[in-house]
């Protein structure tokens, strides 16, 4: 049995109601991305800090050699690595 084609009109308002909507949505998923981001960045480069301070003040580098290169590339990817939790119990 072939299945029919439905077609829904919407009048001007209503159609600019929606696309408001949707744009909302959008830019509000855009904003947590972006924040989301903005705290990879700044874990990736809180790693790269605490890799270098054992180092400058005992002179033992070895932390550096792992926390430098996870730093880097939380600070660098676009990919999500880490899971931030929004809300607090």
């Amino acid at each position: 049995m072939p299945q029919e084609n439905t077609i829904q009109l919407y009048t001007l308002e209503e159609a600019r109601e929606i696309i408001n909507v949707e744009q909302q949505e959008k830019e509000e998923r855009r904003n947590i991305d972006r924040r989301f981001f903005i705290k990879q960045r700044l874990s990736g480069l809180c790693l790269m800090v605490l890799g270098f301070i054992p180092g400058i003040l005992i002179g033992n580098y070895a932390m550096a050699v792992f926390f430098l290169p996870t730093g880097l590339y939380f600070f660098l990817s676009k990919k999500k690595w880490l899971d931030f939790k929004e809300k607090f119990m």
